[in-house]
C-alpha cells in the first residue's frame, strides 16, 4: 500500500512538472498582444516608401503615398499622418488630401511573427504660385541702377530665366535668399525704354512670371559745394546752369542738378542778399555732362569783393598815414635843428 501511494504521488508531481514545462514553451498570442519588435526602415529593407521622395515639394493637395514590402510574413499595414493615430490600410498605397505645409507620413508593416517594420517620409505641399516684385520701374532711372526680382518664396534657380531687351541673362544673376539681382556687365543705355521679363518655378513647380519696362534718364547729374574763403558753407544761394536749370545750396553749401542735358555747360551763381553788388564769382565754372552719370565739381570758393575793397582801403589808409607821419617827423626835425644853437 505504501509503495502504490508513493508511485501515485511521484506520477502526480511528474505530470505537474510536464504541464508547467509545456506552458513555458508554447506562447499565447492574441490580436491585442502589444509585445512586438519594431524594425525601422533604416535597420531592414523589407518596407520601402516609393512615393513621394523624402524632402519633396508637391504642388497638389492630393498626395499619393505608395510603398512596397518584400517579404511573405505580412499581416497588415497601417499609417499615420503628422503624428496622428495609426489607421489600418488594405493596400500598399493611400491617397491623402492635405493642406499646404510640411507633412510627415509614417507607414508600418505588421508581420505574422509580431514584428513591425516602420518607414516614414516628409514633404511639403505648396499649391500657391509665388509672386514677384521687380525694380526699377518708371522713368528717369539711373543707368547704373541694378535690376532686381524679389520672389515671395524659394525659386528653383535652374528654372529661372531673365530677359532684358530680348537678351537672356541667366548666368549673370546673383541670388540672396528669395532675391535675384542682375550683375550687369555694362551700364544701361541712357535715354532708352528698357523691357525686362522674369520667369521661373518654385520648388513645388508653381510657375511665376512678370514683364515690365522702365526708362533711363536722358541726361546726367551735376553736384558740388560752394564755400567762403574761411571754409564756411554758402547757404540758401541760388546757383544756375546756362541751360536755365537752377538749384539752392543746402546747409552744407551743396547743390544738385538732375536731368541736365548732355554736353558742356557753365555754372554760376545768382547775386543774393548775402553779397553786395560788387560781389561775384571770378568766372563761370565749366562742366561737361554725360548721359546717366554724375559729375562732381567739388568745392567752389567764393571771393567777396567788398571784403577785398575794405581790406585794400584799410591798407591804403595805413600807408598814407605812415607817409604823412614821416613827412611831419622830417619837417619837425629840420625846424628843430634851425632853432637850436649850434653844438660846440
Amino acid at each position: 500500500m505504501v509503495g502504490k501511494r508513493h508511485l501515485i504521488i511521484a506520477f502526480s508531481i511528474a505530470s505537474l512538472l510536464a504541464l508547467l514545462s509545456c506552458a513555458t514553451l508554447v506562447p499565447v498570442a492574441s490580436a491585442t498582444d502589444a509585445s512586438f519588435e519594431s524594425i525601422f526602415d533604416g535597420q531592414a529593407s523589407k518596407l520601402t516608401i516609393l512615393t513621394p521622395t523624402s524632402g519633396a515639394y508637391l504642388n497638389s493637395s492630393m498626395v499619393t503615398i505608395s510603398w512596397s514590402y518584400n517579404a511573405d510574413d505580412l499581416s497588415y499595414f497601417d499609417m499615420s499622418v503628422d503624428d496622428g493615430e495609426h489607421v489600418a490600410v488594405n493596400d500598399s498605397f493611400a491617397v491623402l488630401e492635405l493642406l499646404d505645409g510640411r507633412h510627415v507620413v509614417e507607414v508600418r508593416a505588421h508581420t505574422t511573427v509580431n514584428e513591425v517594420h516602420v518607414a516614414s517620409v516628409h514633404f511639403v505641399v505648396d499649391t500657391v504660385a509665388p509672386t514677384v516684385s521687380v525694380s526699377p520701374t518708371g522713368t528717369n532711372i539711373s543707368i547704373d541702377t541694378p535690376i532686381v526680382a524679389m520672389f515671395s518664396s524659394d525659386i528653383d534657380p535652374s528654372s529661372a530665366r531673365f530677359v532684358i531687351d530680348d537678351a537672356v541673362h541667366n548666368a549673370t544673376w546673383s541670388w540672396f535668399g528669395y532675391v535675384a539681382t542682375c550683375d550687369m556687365t555694362a551700364p544701361l543705355t541712357a535715354g532708352h525704354e528698357h523691357h525686362a521679363a522674369v520667369y521661373g518655378r518654385d520648388r513645388a513647380g508653381n510657375a511665376v512670371s512678370e514683364q515690365w519696362s522702365f526708362r533711363t534718364v536722358d541726361g546726367g547729374t551735376v553736384v558740388g559745394r560752394y564755400l567762403y574763403e574761411n571754409g564756411s558753407a554758402v547757404v540758401n544761394m541760388t546757383v544756375m546752369l546756362d541751360c536755365g536749370l537752377t538749384a539752392i545750396t543746402d546747409d552744407n553749401g551743396r547743390f544738385i542738378f538732375e536731368n541736365v542735358p548732355v554736353g558742356p555747360h557753365d555754372l554760376s551763381f545768382v547775386n543774393d542778399w548775402q553779397f553786395t553788388n560788387e560781389s561775384m564769382f571770378d568766372k563761370a565754372t565749366p562742366v561737361v555732362v554725360t548721359a546717366g552719370n554724375t559729375t562732381d565739381i567739388g568745392d567752389i570758393i567764393i571771393v567777396d569783393r567788398e571784403v577785398l575793397s575794405i581790406t585794400f582801403t584799410t591798407v591804403a589808409f595805413v600807408v598814407v598815414a605812415a607817409t604823412v607821419f614821416a613827412f611831419i617827423a622830417f619837417f619837425a626835425f629840420e625846424w628843430y635843428e634851425k632853432i637850436l644853437p649850434p653844438y660846440n
